[in-house]
């Protein structure tokens, strides 16, 4: 049987990188409110891909009428969940620049997500 992608180990290592890259981003708005942005995507970063592998375990447990359908499924239904909750966050803490903030993480996020289905279609399926 193949291993999936270990999400404990992604989960830690995506807190570290963006919530750095928060720290950087939002560094002219001063260190505390900085400081704020980059423990909130940290937080955010180990959180998501924990949700983003839960519910997207979810989906592929699912039966689905081709191993396509099930993959772009396992990846849009997670990360449009999961984008909504980082702005809604992010607006929430008052981060100076939420796009600048955002946009690297989430676009590795999008690849992690079809990365995570492709490797874990097999592993779930009913």
């Amino acid at each position: 049987m193949k291993k999936g992608l270990d999400w404990r180990v992604t989960a830690a290592l995506g807190a570290a990188l963006w919530g750095s890259w928060a720290l950087y981003a939002n560094w002219e708005a001063g260190v505390g409110s900085a400081g704020l942005s980059a423990v909130t995507q940290a937080a955010i970063s180990a959180s998501s891909i924990t949700l983003l592998s839960l519910l997207a375990n979810r989906v592929l447990a699912r039966s689905w009428p081709s191993p396509v359908v099930q993959i772009i499924t396992a990846t849009v239904i997670p990360y449009s969940v999961l984008l909504s909750l980082v702005i809604t966050s992010h607006l929430i803490v008052g981060t100076h620049n939420i796009v600048r903030t955002i946009v690297p993480s989430a676009s590795v996020g999008i690849a992690y997500c079809v990365l995570y289905a492709t490797k874990n279609r097999r592993r779930l399926a009913p």
